[in-house]
């Protein structure tokens, strides 16, 4: 009788951390830092994958905020969230429309042959702030084809540089996490 009762107490002890992991692996992890009034909620089942890899620069603090990841590995989709010194641009005046001109002709330099944009450049909003958005198609290392989504939009001295990344061919799959996180977008 009393292996009985061992027995029923470790079963519910090991159904209890069962349950718990499983509710804690669907909650929302939020990214928030205050230093830069900026939060965003991180999508459903994908982990912290970088967090506040900002260095201080000549022009002032930039780098990753925050990046999530669906899963490891060096082509899993991904969402960053990153600053971007406007003064380091030299152009104080610049919105996000002059600085996604700046990134898109940066990157079809990087990947010359590689490149190929799907949506031009338009006018948005991510909670109801201005901000410019671009997808385009990237031949990567060892020939996979990334399909990405990036986003400007500009903060004080500092644009806010969000990129959703995930090999073309799924990347319609991860678009509603992408979205998820990018319409989650807090900025104080």
């Amino acid at each position: 009788m009393r292996e009985k009762k061992l027995s029923l107490a470790i079963a519910c002890v090991i159904f209890l951390f069962i349950s718990m992991a499983a509710y804690a692996d669907t909650q929302n992890t939020v990214y928030t830092n205050p230093r830069f009034s900026i939060s965003i909620n991180c999508p459903k089942n994908w982990r912290v994958a970088l967090e506040d890899n900002i260095l201080e620069g000549r022009y002032g603090p930039e780098g990753v905020l925050v990046k999530f990841r669906k899963r490891s590995g060096p082509y899993s989709p991904y969402l960053s969230l990153s600053l971007v010194s406007a003064l380091k641009m030299l152009r104080e005046d610049w919105k996000a429309q002059e600085m996604m001109e700046h990134y898109l002709q940066g990157i079809q330099e990087k990947y010359a042959g590689k490149f190929n944009l799907v949506e031009s450049a338009q006018d948005t909003f991510v909670n109801d702030i201005p901000a410019v958005q671009v997808i385009y198609d990237v031949v990567m290392g060892l020939g996979i084809e990334f399909r990405e989504r990036v986003i400007y939009l500009r903060k004080n001295e500092f644009f806010i540089e969000l990129i959703a990344s995930a090999p073309r061919e799924v990347f319609i799959n991860y678009d509603p996490d992408f979205s998820y996180a990018i319409n989650s977008l807090k900025l104080e």
